[in-house]
């Protein structure tokens, strides 16, 4: 079954404009610039995450520890493992509750080197609209899309966004 996903760009769709003129999603690793879908076990790719991030030299090494586990690793991990082919990505591409981009994911993850190292770890998006304001969406839709803080994550209006989706261009 398709699913929708969020992917943000940055703060404030601060990558936006680029990543669709690419037709990619990213997710910015926090310095993992390495190939990392080979990875099995998410606590593994969060121990690839932490090890990045104390090379920064990082006071709190508990607290890098247990970001690595619950937000950046899992996050990661979605975006390599359980974003699908076909999937819809939905991104915030300016302030907050302001506009969105709409596309269908087109093949698996992949490792560019040849992308801006925050956009490195992507996927091949065919933008579908990338000028949907939230008033076409509705408050269900525009809150679902902003209820969590995390870069990579399934909204909980999965149904009111893939019928928004229907109305959208394929191919």
């Amino acid at each position: 079954m398709v699913a929708i996903w969020v992917v943000k760009a940055g703060v404030s769709g601060k990558y936006s404009g680029e990543m669709r003129a690419r037709g990619i999603a990213a997710y910015d690793a926090h310095k993992v610039q390495e190939d990392v879908k080979d990875i099995d076990r998410v606590e593994d790719l969060a121990q690839r995450l932490f090890k990045a991030e104390m090379r920064k030299q990082i006071d709190n090494e508990e607290a890098t520890w247990l970001t690595c586990l619950n937000v950046w690793g899992p996050q990661l991990w979605a975006f390599i493992h359980e974003i699908k082919e076909s999937d819809w990505i939905v991104m915030p591409t300016g302030r907050k509750g302001t506009a969105y981009a709409f596309g269908q994911v087109r093949d698996s993850y992949r490792y560019d080197t040849e992308l801006p190292e925050v956009m490195a770890h992507a996927r091949d998006v065919a933008w579908r609209r990338d000028d949907v304001h939230a008033s076409a969406l509705g408050r269900e839709r525009v809150t679902s899309i902003h209820e969590q803080s995390r870069t990579v994550y399934r909204p909980s209006a999965q149904q009111a966004l893939i019928t928004f989706t229907q109305g959208l261009p394929t191919g």
